[in-house]
């Protein structure tokens, strides 16, 4: 049970400290006993089951800050901000996290009996600028640095923490492959740790980062043997930078479901997935899950269930000041709304969250909105800005090796060219022959049937109607999961 005085009876006392001279012999007192109480009871970043039971003390925490960043002598205020940066996280107060860290970070130089106290106050930084700052260079500073000082002490769960945030700085800024790289790091460490629990979220982990690095077999049976693992231990709950990565491993297992041919089953696991996240703090799990499950609805042709989601991911993340998943829920609203036939709101939708999705540097979506841009100025009449937005596209997704997207912005590229007036068939079939290797070697055979029917429809209508069928059925036999249902007919 906690007590509170009312605030006239505190704002007296404090006045009558002040006069007696007591002022800051009682504001020292404050200050070590909450530095030891949050010592002793050593929360730890990522378990925030059980954080509500400490959030009485958030008031008294802020007092003792306060009073400790504006003396000489800040050791009392670097502990304390080490030893609370969890309850800051786990309550979701990250401005006031990155404000507390960072004065600590500065101060800790001069301090160099509390240097163990860095690598702590680093992640808690990484973590909360993160999500209010974005994917700048501070944060991948400060997630290297404390990563080398983990290291260096050999501990395994803080050095997998780090990781998973590097590992989600580098995707959220479109480096799939050096998203990878840290995956494969965690899992390095896990298997030295031993930890069944560790090794689960390198599992999961690599599920994520296999999908968008291009190898979506991999991503299932990542995902699946940390589901398996997870059934000996129970649902493992921790949160890792701020998100759920069991509702990571299970957003990427939608994906690539889809992208391999099982469309229903993608479906039901992307519902499920979003579902799921509206039970789960923070805030920024439910918006993580919208942006990437509503993708595997859209890509089907469903927007039925859609506008809810969308609606109230982008009403969440601008109440948390979450800008980079605003902006990029902002875009699946454009696309949902030209694909239910506005398309003028769907391209000024999409023009907004692109200028977002740039100023957060949210890179890892910024190809699948461009490419969307480009499809609703095609439907709205515009071809020549169509063209000049997927080259565009494509341009940039060239140069930052994201081959995931490849096969749908070549495949989008080919659908302008054959929608334009006097369309280029052979540069469409070109691109569209191009779009369907690229899928092949993701082995994402949901985007090479995309691309095989307006091709084969195309060879088609030029009198090459065996040579249109002979492509599909290619298709479907070197791909037996895609069922026949998923294509259109050629007429």
């Amino acid at each position: 049970m906690f007590y509170r005085l009312p605030d006239v009876t505190r704002t007296y006392a404090a006045a009558k400290l002040v006069e007696i001279g007591q002022a800051e012999p009682v504001s020292l007192r404050h200050a070590l006993y909450f530095g030891a109480f949050f010592k002793a009871i050593a929360l730890e970043q990522g378990a925030y089951a059980d954080i509500g039971r400490y959030s009485p003390h958030i008031g008294n925490v802020r007092k003792a800050l306060e009073w400790s960043f504006s003396k000489e002598d800040r050791s009392i205020g670097i502990e304390l901000a080490a030893d609370s940066a969890p309850l800051f996280l786990g309550l979701w107060l990250l401005v006031e996290c990155r404000r507390w860290s960072g004065l600590a970070l500065k101060a800790i130089a001069n301090f160099g009996r509390l240097s163990h106290r860095e690598a702590r106050l680093q992640e808690a930084y990484a973590v909360s600028s993160l999500h209010t700052l974005g994917n700048t260079t501070e944060v991948q500073a400060a997630i290297r640095r404390g990563l080398a000082l983990h290291e260096a002490s050999e501990e395994a769960l803080p050095q997998l923490r780090l990781l998973a945030g590097l590992n989600l700085f580098l995707t959220r800024l479109g480096d799939f492959e050096g998203a990878l790289a840290a995956a494969t790091r965690c899992r390095t460490v896990a298997e030295l740790s031993g930890s069944l629990s560790d090794r689960i979220i390198a599992e999961w982990m690599l599920a994520a980062a296999c999908h968008l690095a291009g190898d979506q077999v991999a991503a299932v049976t990542h995902c699946k043997c940390g589901f398996e693992l997870e059934t000996s231990i129970g649902r493992l709950d921790i949160n890792l930078f701020g998100y759920d990565h069991r509702l990571r491993a299970e957003i990427a297992l939608a994906r690539s479901l889809w992208l391999l041919g099982s469309r229903k089953q993608a479906r039901k696991q992307a519902l499920e997935a979003m579902n799921e996240a509206a039970r789960l703090a923070p805030a920024a799990n439910y918006c993580m899950a919208v942006v990437h499950s509503v993708p595997v609805l859209l890509w089907s042709g469903n927007t039925g269930d859609v506008a809810d989601h969308v609606d109230r991911a982008i009403s969440l993340a601008e109440k948390h000041s979450l800008r980079g998943h605003a902006a990029a829920a902002q875009a699946l609203r454009g696309e949902w709304l030209f694909m239910s036939g506005r398309p003028a709101d769907g391209v000024e939708a999409l023009r907004q969250a692109l200028r977002g999705l740039h100023r957060e540097q949210l890179h890892m979506v910024i190809p699948a909105a461009s490419r969307a841009l480009a499809d609703g100025l095609a439907r709205s009449g515009r071809y020549d800005e169509a063209r000049e937005t997927i080259q565009s596209a494509i341009l940039f997704a060239e140069r930052m090796r994201q081959t995931f997207w490849m096969p749908e912005l070549l495949r989008t590229q080919a659908q302008i060219i054959l929608t334009s007036p006097n369309p280029d068939r052979k540069a469409a079939e070109l691109a569209l022959r191009r779009s369907m290797d690229s899928a092949r070697s993701q082995r994402a055979s949901g985007w090479e049937l995309k691309a095989a029917v307006p091709l084969a429809r195309s060879m088609k209508n030029r009198g090459r109607e065996a040579d249109a069928h002979a492509l599909l059925q290619r298709v479907f036999e070197a791909r037996p999961e895609v069922s026949r249902s998923t294509a259109r007919p050629l007429h």
